[in-house]
């Protein structure tokens, strides 16, 4: 059986020695791997059991309904394109939509290419009757280590943020990308920096 997904396990050997050494304890979340011919079935089993662990909480509200950016365009999000996308979801928004009427439109990965035009992307989804939003990951970075880190006024370069093991070595990637330090002066002042944009 070949899985249509498999829920990512990163190395946390590495990891797992460095907290063991300053905290002298080690915790992980459990890690929930599948295989299934059928994605829908196993994130249905995926519900399952995180909701065993932890229920879902309860909401009296309506079913939300909305697009994102990453599903349809990847990395190749532009502002005129997130407003075509709009423009075509208002024209379903009689057959897509919440119970409500409510219509949701996202911004995923690279929505940082055009930040200096998020007030005016908000305001057209608005306009649009549209409940715009966003997202931000600040602790993973891709392959330019040697880029000037946003918002530390050049006193960090990416290098010297990334998460690593005990001997100085960076952790593995997981997804493709390298996983910043959360503690880190630098990442702190990265992640304010980029928020401030939003």
């Amino acid at each position: 059986m070949k899985p249509a997904f498999l829920y990512n396990i990163i190395n946390l050997s590495a990891l797992a020695e460095e907290y063991l050494a300053i905290n002298n304890l080690v915790r992980f979340s459990a890690i929930f791997l599948a295989g299934c011919e059928d994605y829908q079935k196993g994130f249905r089993k995926f519900s399952e059991c995180n909701a065993a662990v932890k229920p879902a909480l309860e909401w009296q509200g309506p079913v939300i309904f909305g697009w994102n950016s990453w599903a349809a365009l990847m990395g190749d999000l532009t502002l005129e394109r997130y407003k075509e996308a709009s423009d075509y979801m208002k024209t379903l928004k009689q057959i897509y939509c919440g119970e409500d009427g409510s219509q949701y439109i996202n911004f995923d990965a690279c929505w940082n290419r055009f930040s200096n035009k998020m007030q005016e992307a908000v305001a057209y989804a608005e306009d649009n009757g549209q409940f715009p939003g966003t997202y931000f990951c600040p602790f993973i970075v891709g392959n330019d280590f040697h880029q000037e880190v946003s918002g530390t006024n050049g006193n960090y370069y990416y290098e010297d943020i990334l998460l690593k093991d005990h001997d100085g070595n960076m952790l593995p990637q997981v997804d493709g990308l390298y996983s910043l330090n959360p503690t880190h002066p630098g990442t702190l002042m990265h992640m304010e920096h980029e928020l401030d944009k939003v």
